[in-house]
């Protein structure tokens, strides 16, 4: 009994041989195979079905044949199954690589179209406004008499900056950025403005310094205190009719709050006046974005603008709000004195900027 085993294995012999002969046959051609490149072809299969068959072959060999067989049906039916996918994603690829410069081609057709069509109404009312602005006599110098001048009248780009630097010099430079330095600019505004040609401080009038932030970020403001009331800036300063107090009126109330503005205190405060056709030309570029130009034949030209009235003169000016749009500020000044100033909104071309 204790021998029973020992006989049964023995007895197995043959067939594990035949097992193992067969394993090891299969399995260094499947080996090959899996390193190769290349699937078996049908004529392989073909041949090794036929060799499973073949009865004149010994039964070893035929089982071999019949296991390659398996073995490489398995692997080309893989190897089909893989270059299916690999065709598919290659035509998905391509297909999309198709579509994508389609696209391309078409958004840049469609940029291209809108390009230039920016461009053209741009030219356009860049045309549009210099001719307008022909049409406005200008005038380069302080000097003139304007009351001996045509009603409406332009100043030169040059006059404007020569006046603006006077203005700095005299009334918005240096920037008081702490709440000391905005004392010091209201303690110091009487005597630095009598230096500032066309305008006088109107009689009972005392500047006190409004300081909002920090250095970072903040705005300063002058009131002009009388009879125990207040007032803006602008509002407590007389200003002579002519070129240089007219301008100084409208850098008060339009540019000088600007000026004085840095970081978040730049919000509503940040109309930028535009003297130029230049300016304004590259703002449109910057800003536009595909926007049409609606509105624009109704558009003043850019620059400051002096209009003579019955009982004084208004002076205006095209301004820019940053990320905003386009508008006009105008101040009238009647016997030396400054109306509330007045605002226009022209164009809107977004919601502003982040400060």
């Amino acid at each position: 009994v204790a021998t029973f085993p020992v006989l049964m294995a023995i007895a197995r012999l043959p067939e594990t041989r035949h097992a193992l002969q067969v394993r090891t046959e299969v399995g260094a051609w499947s080996r090959k195979q899996l390193h190769s490149h290349v699937s078996p072809s049908a004529g392989e299969l073909d041949q090794l079905l036929a060799d499973s068959r073949d009865t004149k072959k010994s039964a070893l060999e035929r089982e071999v044949a019949a296991t390659k067989h398996g073995f490489a049906s398995d692997l080309r039916a893989r190897d089909e199954r893989i270059e299916t996918a690999l065709l598919q994603r290659l035509a998905q690829e391509e297909r999309a690589r198709a579509d994508k410069v389609t696209r391309e081609l078409e958004a840049s057709a469609k940029a291209a179209a809108a390009a230039a069509t920016r461009r053209a109404e741009s030219e356009h009312l860049e045309r549009m406004l210099e001719a307008r602005l022909k049409v406005l006599p200008k005038i380069d110098s302080r000097q003139v008499r304007l009351h001996e001048e045509a009603p409406t009248l332009a100043l030169t780009a040059r006059l404007v900056q020569e006046l603006w630097g006077e203005f700095k010099v005299h009334v918005a430079e240096p920037v008081p950025i702490t709440a000391d330095a905005a004392v010091e600019a209201a303690r110091a505004f009487t005597s630095r403005v009598a230096g500032l040609e066309g305008v006088l401080i109107a009689s009972g009038c005392e500047p006190a310094a409004v300081y909002s932030g920090n250095h970072r970020d903040g705005y300063c403001d002058l009131l002009m205190r009388q009879n125990e009331g207040a007032s803006a800036l602008y509002r407590g300063v007389l200003y002579a009719e002519t070129v240089p107090g007219l301008t100084a009126a409208l850098f008060f109330a339009a540019a000088l709050p600007r000026h004085w503005s840095w970081g978040h205190g730049h919000y509503d405060r940040d109309a930028e006046l535009i003297i130029g056709l230049d300016r304004l030309h590259s703002l449109l570029t910057h800003e536009l974005r595909g926007q049409a130009l609606g509105g624009a034949e109704e558009w003043p030209p850019p620059g400051v603008r002096l209009r003579r009235l019955d009982d004084g003169y208004e002076v205006s000016c095209l301004a820019a709000r940053p990320g905003r749009g386009l508008l006009d500020v105008s101040l009238r000044i009647r016997d030396g004195q400054a109306d509330a100033l007045q605002t226009q909104e022209l164009f809107t071309w977004g919601e502003g900027v982040l400060y």
